[in-house]
């Protein structure tokens, strides 16, 4: 964010690696909606968000492309540790059910 030239070179090598995944699974899934979240991708905001659009349109089938749905989550940077604690609080009330 201060201008550090191999730190945005990193993000943007980052994105170009995320694009060529996420556009192989909108390829062969065709999903509703892709959700970008994490400490990473909610820090680098558009340094990441920008390239990693771009890669991803450019690397997705044309008749799919129009109607790809990326949204950055909004629930923070914690979000990882928040599924693992709802799967672990789902697990525990079937043990107990």
């Amino acid at each position: 964010l201060e201008g550090d030239k191999l730190a945005v070179n990193l993000i943007e090598e980052t994105a170009a690696h995320l694009a060529v995944g996420i556009s192989t699974l909108i390829n062969l899934l065709n999903p509703e909606a892709i959700i970008i979240a994490g400490g990473f991708a909610a820090r680098a905001g558009d340094l990441l968000i920008k390239p990693l659009l771009n890669g991803i349109k450019a690397k997705t089938l044309p008749w799919i492309k129009d109607d790809i749905n990326i949204i950055q989550s909004e629930l923070g940077e914690y979000i990882a540790a928040r599924g693992a604690a709802a799967i672990a609080l789902d697990k525990s009330f079937d043990d107990l059910f």
